[in-house]
């Protein structure tokens, strides 16, 4: 999807989407973790906020983490429901703007430039999606920016900037650790001396493509707004379905309700959007 003239873009990051998808069906009770397999091994991708709190830890060791903590409750990671969950942040994210782009595996986009006169501006706008998304369970941060990559990279810095100048001149300060690069070339960049984003564009762009790769100017190209970001639209269904998968088998009602309401929740936010 390109960038219209004057875009502003929103983007949503839900940095413990993994946790919630296999969380959300269930009232959270205690401490609770997701997990994967490494190497063979089951370890701690995250964690709730329960169990960081007695010393539970990313990319630790399952059987460590219950050793320290006998109560806690891990299930696997499973990507075909962080998939939903994403797709249900972007149906919400799609009643604020009808120009939305998922950006996996944690973050959705949305065109808010043309929005914001009918919400009372751009705070307000943001802050009423932040709220309804923490009413689905969502724990998530907003980054504001004038173009689709850097408003990416502003949501984990919590940040939010319009003009693209001012963008320009945040983006030349920031540490070059703050980029999503591969681990060798960042390893790279810091045996080259350049700390900073503002270093690295300094330089000649012949001379990076030669020393980093071209991709690196693509990046840093589309971060600095001088390229459109190659990313497709995304569109509610034209047909409701829901498939919800209870992380165990119950018979509780109160338990079986909490799911239907949140099935209905779902359904209610098609229904609106789609105005139906």
């Amino acid at each position: 999807m390109n960038s219209p003239a004057q875009a502003l873009w929103a983007a949503v990051w839900c940095p413990a989407l993994p946790l919630t998808a296999v969380w959300q069906l269930s009232r959270e009770q205690g401490p609770v973790a997701v997990h994967e397999i490494v190497r063979g091994q089951a370890r701690i991708l995250q964690a709730g906020r329960l169990a960081r709190a007695q010393g539970i830890r990313p990319d630790q060791a399952l059987t460590s983490a219950l050793a320290i903590l006998p109560q806690l409750q891990s299930r696997p990671r499973n990507r075909r429901a962080e998939t939903r969950a994403l797709e249900q942040i972007a149906l919400t994210a799609y009643g604020h703007s009808h120009q939305v782009v998922l950006a996996p595996p944690d973050t959705v986009l949305l065109e808010v430039g043309g929005s914001q006169c009918l919400s009372g501006g751009i705070e307000p706008l943001l802050n009423r999606l932040c709220k309804q998304l923490a009413e689905q369970g969502f724990g998530v941060r907003c980054g504001l920016a004038p173009a689709l990559a850097p408003a990416r990279l502003l949501a984990r810095l919590n940040q939010r900037i319009t003009g693209l100048d001012e963008l320009r001149r945040y983006l030349a300060g920031l540490a070059l650790t703050n980029l999503e690069l591969a681990p060798e070339q960042t390893r790279s960049l810091a045996g080259c001396g350049l700390e900073t984003v503002g270093q690295l564009t300094r330089l000649p762009t012949a001379e990076r493509a030669r020393r980093f790769g071209k991709h690196l100017n693509t990046c840093l190209d589309e971060l600095f707004g001088y390229r459109d970001t190659p990313l497709a639209g995304w569109q509610p269904p034209e047909n409701f379905a829901l498939r919800l998968e209870l992380p165990v088998a119950t018979d509780a009602a109160e338990a079986l309700m909490f799911v239907f309401n949140r099935a209905l929740d779902h359904l209610g936010s098609w229904l609106e959007v789609r105005d139906q």
